[in-house]
């Protein structure tokens, strides 16, 4: 009985130390956090702008006053999918993540809004931005295809003027 208890206080006491030592609110494991960092080498695109814009109805004063907040895009992307998705002013959004020090998660749940939209608002955003980058890659071949025609057309049309 007695080795049963002290396995039990070990237990407990081996449980309350991992407890204790549990990462931060926006620890590097959080799943927000690592769309965050992926998509940062993103974010610092003009067409991640343009398609925050588009998307949420932001005029381009908010957004650069977004990010002079300390706000990079993908965080002002879900900041205003939280807006939306919430009915609540983008600004309150705002003043819980800067004053209250609230985490995504938590402010979700107070604005009654699934957190997995915070996720997705990020990822839908990224890609949105693919495919804007695949058009413009395309279009970019087609203009390579149609030089590379006319030049060869031009080729043609100068070879047969000599003979």
């Amino acid at each position: 009985m007695k080795n049963s208890v002290k396995k039990c206080g070990f237990n407990l006491a081996l449980l309350l130390a991992l407890t204790l030592n549990t990462a931060p609110a926006f620890s590097e494991d959080d799943p927000i956090v690592k769309e965050e960092k992926s998509a940062k080498a993103e974010a610092s695109s003009p067409k991640w702008d343009t398609a925050i814009q588009e998307k949420y109805g932001l005029t381009s004063e908010q957004t650069a006053d977004l990010r002079a907040k300390g706000f990079n895009n993908p965080q002002i992307a879900i900041l205003s999918q939280l807006s939306k998705s919430s009915g609540k002013p983008l600004e309150e959004v705002v003043r819980m993540r800067q004053e209250e020090k609230m985490g995504w998660g938590r402010i979700a749940k107070e604005l009654g809004v699934k957190p997995g939209e915070i996720g997705q608002s990020v990822s839908s955003m990224r890609k949105e931005i693919k495919k804007v980058r695949h058009s413009e890659r395309v279009e970019r071949r087609q203009g390579k295809r149609e030089e590379r025609k006319q030049s060869r057309l031009e080729r043609r049309k100068e070879k047969a003027e000599k003979h």
